[in-house]
C-alpha cells in the first residue's frame, strides 16, 4: 500500500482522475484515464451493495468510457 500512496504523492495530478463512492464513509473508488478504467476499488465490508456497478455507470455517463484495464 506504501508503494500506492507513494505513486500519488509524486505524480498528485493523478488524484484529478479519481471518484470516491461516498455514502457516509469512504466505500470505494475508480481511476479512470483515457475512456478507461483503470483501477476499481470497492471495500469488501460493503461488497454486493452495487458500489462497483455504480461506479462503472458513473464513469460510462460521465467519461463515455469504454475500457477496462487489463492486469
Amino acid at each position: 500500500m506504501l508503494s500506492v500512496a507513494q505513486e500519488y504523492l509524486d505524480n498528485p495530478s493523478v488524484l484529478n482522475e479519481i471518484w470516491v463512492y461516498y455514502d457516509e464513509f469512504v466505500k470505494g473508488f475508480i481511476h479512470v484515464k483515457d475512456k478507461e478504467i483503470k483501477e476499481l476499488y470497492v471495500d469488501h465490508f460493503f461488497e454486493n451493495e452495487g458500489i462497483g456497478g455504480k461506479l462503472i455507470e458513473f464513469a460510462i455517463k460521465n467519461f463515455n468510457v469504454q475500457y477496462l484495464m487489463e492486469r
